[in-house]
């Protein structure tokens, strides 16, 4: 008590402190780990953490699929600590840190301190959480920045004052910039507008319009350039969507749900079912955070049932959701459930960071459904023999017709060659490499074409000579095979000597 006075803390005060100062204490030595398991236990880049590297070699304001927050914020780790795999995913577990502490903030203003510890916690051991900070994903800094514009409505909604507006706008433009799934935000605010007065009356506000223009003004270096760009990357999100004649798939809804158990894992799933379920008759607070993550989960799932979706595109629906679950569970006497949540993630969380020790201790064969890190399997092996290539054939640019090939040489090889080349005879561009290749103009040019295909593509048939340098082959696992073959390919003579184009087996 002594302690409490000398401070001038009330009880209550000195509480939520403690509270406080626990989170940030499991925030530091979760963080801790996830970083030294990036220094231990390198894992190779996939293609698309790959490409994001290369994107933050050349900054700009936006990028073919992707808006570019996350190339800016790889350009920064790696000025710092170099080029290596740990350093391009430096910024997960640091960013995820970040937000499991403004998600103790927003518990703490829609509950209390003690709601604030549980859901800064339960947030911080999310599998997808876990998975997620150890990869260089869009999906981290678009999470800190929802959980931002969430506290900040949550602060507004007990103070109407402009700073907080400032904050929402703000995090609405980043989050813009790091994903375009931050307009989401919007459609649960405008839900929440219609249930409750409170929310509506903000949102009808002169302030909300101001926020919007922050928002818009932060956003603006990538709304020009998608202007300047044909709005690449605003069609390339809809292409994503992948909306055709057949709109029936119950089987991805079906896929889509169980891999949400995956992500928020089965504890807080079936908790947040029974939350849902007791909606009605629950706190205003419950149905304020439901609105910022059922609809989410809803909207996916339909679009799963009209297409497909990834597992991750309905991540910004457990920021609120996993604040919802541990107010409901605190309230409902169900600690037991957060701490059986906590077990099973910390658990989780061992056994994905040794994957391979585990599967090797538990007889569990690595195959392509069994492999949570497929994707980047064996790429790194190949610096060694497309350098050498490099070495042997000095001055010639690289040339390739496969995205993931070209985004993962470039970056195994040494020194990476950043003046590669996309066959790309398309009128429209399918990915940033083509977007930016100038193969066109390089008529009379020669080329070391690396490719999966074996021979006769229309690649070589566009020059007026070519022959094999060799063939690459490694094999990860039984199953899992990557085979690459190089040819020597002089004087090119443009793309209509070629066929149009040609599938990518």
């Amino acid at each position: 008590m002594a302690d409490i006075r000398s401070t001038g803390l009330s009880p209550l005060d000195a509480e939520a402190l403690a509270y406080r100062n626990l989170a940030l204490l499991i925030a530091v030595a979760v963080t801790l780990v996830r970083i030294l398991v990036l220094m231990v236990q390198p894992v190779p880049l996939s293609m698309d953490e790959a490409q994001y590297w290369i994107w933050s070699r050349e900054l700009a304001a936006g990028y073919f699929s992707k808006p570019p927050l996350l190339a800016w914020i790889i350009a920064g780790t790696t000025s710092v600590c170099g080029d290596g795999e740990a350093c391009i995913r430096l910024s997960s577990p640091l960013l995820h840190a970040a937000t499991s502490l403004v998600v103790f903030a927003l518990a703490k203003e829609v509950a209390d301190a003690r709601v604030g510890l549980w859901s800064s916690v339960t947030y911080l051991l999310l599998p997808g959480v876990t998975f997620s900070s150890v990869l260089a994903s869009t999906d981290v800094p678009l999470l800190l920045c929802w959980a931002v514009a969430l506290f900040a409505v949550a602060r507004l909604l007990r103070r109407n004052e402009r700073r907080w507006w400032m904050l929402l706008g703000a995090a609405l433009g980043v989050g813009l910039l790091a994903k375009y799934a931050m307009l989401f935000f919007v459609l649960c605010a405008a839900l929440a507008a219609v249930i409750d007065p409170d929310s509506r009356r903000l949102l009808l506000s002169r302030r909300a319009a101001g926020a919007g223009l922050i928002a818009l003004v932060i956003a603006a270096p990538n709304i020009a350039w998608n202007v300047a760009n044909g709005f690449v990357s605003y069609r390339h999100t809809m292409t994503n969507m992948n909306l055709g004649a057949d709109l029936f798939h119950p089987a991805e809804v079906a896929e889509f749900l169980a891999a949400q158990l995956g992500v928020f894992g089965p504890v807080l799933a079936i908790a947040l079912i029974a939350a849902t379920w007791a909606l009605r008759t629950a706190p205003q607070s419950d149905k304020l955070l439901a609105c910022f993550s059922l609809p989410i989960i809803v909207v996916i799932a339909v679009q799963a049932l009209l297409s497909r979706a990834n597992a991750n595109w309905a991540a910004t629906a457990y920021i609120a959701a996993t604040v919802w679950v541990c107010m409901w569970a605190l309230r409902t006497q169900r600690k037991s459930w957060l701490w059986a949540a906590a077990g099973l993630h910390v658990c989780t969380m061992v056994a994905l960071y040794n994957y391979d020790g585990w599967a090797e201790r538990l007889g569990i064969t690595l195959t392509r459904k069994t492999d949570p890190l497929l994707q980047a399997r064996g790429w790194n092996r190949v610096g060694t023999w497309s350098s050498d290539l490099q070495a042997e054939n000095p001055g010639l640019p690289f040339l390739f017709d496969d995205r993931r090939v070209m985004a993962e040489i470039i970056y195994y090889t040494r020194p990476h060659p950043f003046n590669a080349q996309m066959w790309a005879p398309n009128a429209k561009p399918k990915n940033h490499f083509e977007m930016t290749s100038r193969l066109g103009e390089m008529t009379g040019r020669d080329f070391i074409y690396v490719t999966r295909r074996p021979e006769g593509s229309a690649v070589p048939a566009a020059f007026a000579e070519s022959r094999p340098l060799g063939r690459w082959r490694t094999t990860a696992y039984p199953g899992h095979d990557i085979t690459l073959n190089a040819f020597l390919v002089r004087g090119f003579r443009g793309y209509s000597g070629a066929t149009p184009s040609f599938p990518v087996p």
